[in-house]
C-alpha cells in the first residue's frame, strides 16, 4: 500500500485519517472502460476529487471512502501512472501501472465505394456524388454537402436514414453555432448567407446578404462572441460578418491569407482550445494561424504548418502537405486536415507536431480497417463528433467515412 504525506489529516478526502491507495482494476483497457480504485479516506464528494491516468483526468461516476468508480480517460499514454488529486494533495500508486489498449479503425458510414448518386434511403442503401464538406451535431446527425448534385443531405445514425434538405445550391463547408443547433452555410460565388435550424426541422432559409461579393468557401464561429461569423474569399480577405443586421450582412475585413495565383480555397475553424482560427490553404499547401484581436477588429495571419507541395510529417516548419481542404479540431485542440491530394488524414498538434493519423500517403484506393492500412480517394471535408470521431468526406470514393481512435 502507497500512502501520501498528506498536509493535513482532516483535509478533503482524508476525513478519518491519512488518504492511501491500496489498488485499482483492470490493469488493462481502452476509452470508457469502468475502473475501481480501492483504499482509504477518499471522502464522498465528487466534486473534491480528481484522477489521473498520467496528464489525462477521468471522468468519475461515484466515490465512497474506499473507493473510487470511473471511465478510463482517451489516450493516456502506453501506460499510465494513476493519480489521485484532493484538495490539498496528490498521491500516486507505484505497484503497477494500468495499460492502454488502442482500438482503432476506418469504417464507411454511408455511401457505395466508387458509386456516384444520389439516393436517398438507409444508410447502406444511401449513394452520394463527389461529397465534399461535412459536419456533425450532438445529436449524431451527418450533414453533407453532396457536391455534384448540389445536394445538402442528412445522415441520422440513430434512425438510420438520409434525407436530402435541399437541392440547387451550391453549399460549402458549414459551421454550427455553439450549441450545435444551428448551421450556417455560404455559398459558392454567391453573396447569401444561409442557415438550417434544428427547432425548424432544419428547413433553409435565407438570413442576408453581404455586402461583399464573390467565392466564400468556408464559415467559422468564435463562440464567446457569437454577433460574429467569419470568412475568407478565395482573393485572400480574411472576413468578419455582422449577424446582426438584417437583410445587407456588413463584412469588414480584419486580415489577409496569402493568395498564389487565381482563385482558391481556404477552410476556416475555429479552436476553442487556444482560441485561434485555422485556415488550410490549398493553394500553397500551408496551414495559417489566426490570432483575432478582443475587439474584433483586426487579425494577425502567420504561416504556421508547410514547407512546400509533398508529403512529410514532422514538426509544423518541416511537414508537408498535397492540397489541404477540410480543417477540424479535436477535443484537446488538435488540428485535423484532410490532405486531399495525399490521400490521408493528417494532425497537428498545438506543439507543433504534424502526423498522418489515416490513410496511405500519396496512395488512392478504398479500404476500410487499421488507420494506417486503409485508403481514401481524395478526402476534402473533417468534421469531428463530441465523443471525438472524426467523420470524412471521401470525395471520389463518394463514401463517408468514420476514423475511430479509441
Amino acid at each position: 500500500m502507497f500512502t501520501s504525506s498528506c498536509k493535513d489529516e482532516n483535509s478533503v478526502g482524508s476525513t478519518n485519517g491519512t488518504t492511501s491507495i491500496d489498488n485499482f482494476y483492470p490493469d488493462s483497457g481502452g476509452i470508457a472502460t469502468k475502473f475501481i480504485i480501492t483504499g482509504q479516506n477518499f471522502g464522498t464528494d465528487l466534486k473534491q476529487i480528481r484522477v489521473y491516468f498520467n496528464e489525462k483526468q477521468a471522468k468519475l461516476l461515484q466515490i465512497k471512502d474506499n473507493a473510487i468508480y470511473g471511465l478510463v480517460p482517451k489516450q493516456p499514454g502506453d501506460e499510465s501512472v494513476i493519480s489521485v488529486v484532493t484538495q490539498d494533495d496528490s498521491i500516486s500508486f507505484p505497484g503497477k501501472k494500468f495499460k492502454y489498449n488502442i482500438a482503432s479503425s476506418v469504417t464507411t458510414v454511408s455511401g457505395k465505394a466508387k458509386e456516384a448518386g444520389g439516393v436517398d434511403g438507409t444508410l447502406a442503401q444511401a449513394t452520394f456524388n463527389l461529397p465534399r464538406y461535412v459536419g456533425v451535431d450532438n445529436e449524431d446527425n451527418i450533414f453533407v454537402v453532396d457536391n455534384q448534385i448540389y445536394k445538402l443531405r442528412l445522415l441520422s445514425q440513430k434512425e438510420n436514414r438520409t434525407l436530402t434538405l435541399t437541392s440547387q445550391l451550391s453549399l460549402s463547408q458549414p459551421v454550427f453555432s455553439a450549441d450545435k443547433r444551428v448551421l450556417y452555410f455560404t455559398t459558392d460565388n454567391d453573396q447569401y448567407l444561409f442557415k438550417f435550424d434544428a427547432e425548424t426541422q432544419w428547413i433553409l432559409e435565407r438570413i442576408g446578404k453581404y455586402d461583399n461579393a464573390g467565392y466564400h468557401h468556408s464559415l467559422a464561429m468564435d463562440p464567446r462572441n457569437p454577433e460574429y461569423i467569419f470568412t475568407r474569399k478565395n482573393s485572400g480577405p480574411f472576413l468578419r460578418i455582422n449577424l446582426n443586421k438584417p437583410n445587407i450582412l456588413t463584412t469588414k475585413t480584419i486580415g489577409d491569407i496569402k493568395q498564389v495565383s487565381g482563385g482558391q480555397n481556404g477552410h476556416l475553424v475555429f479552436n476553442p482550445v487556444d482560441n485561434h482560427f485555422y485556415c488550410a490553404n490549398n493553394a500553397d499547401n500551408m496551414i495559417y494561424k489566426i490570432k483575432v484581436a478582443d475587439d474584433y477588429n483586426s487579425a494577425t495571419v502567420i504561416p504556421w504548418a508547410g514547407s512546400g507541395v509533398g508529403w512529410a510529417d514532422g514538426p509544423v516548419d518541416q511537414a508537408k502537405f498535397n492540397y489541404p481542404r477540410g480543417i477540424a479540431v479535436d477535443l484537446e485542440g488538435n488540428i485535423i486536415v484532410a490532405d486531399q491530394n495525399n490521400h490521408c488524414i493528417r494532425k497537428i498538434s498545438l506543439d507543433g507536431i504534424v502526423t498522418t493519423i489515416a490513410g496511405t500517403p500519396r496512395s488512392a484506393g478504398y479500404v476500410d480497417g487499421l488507420p494506417a492500412q486503409a485508403k481514401f480517394n481524395q478526402p476534402t471535408g473533417v468534421a469531428v463528433d463530441r465523443n471525438d470521431m472524426i467523420y470524412i468526406a471521401d470525395q471520389n470514393n463518394h463514401c463517408i467515412r468514420k476514423l475511430a481512435i479509441e
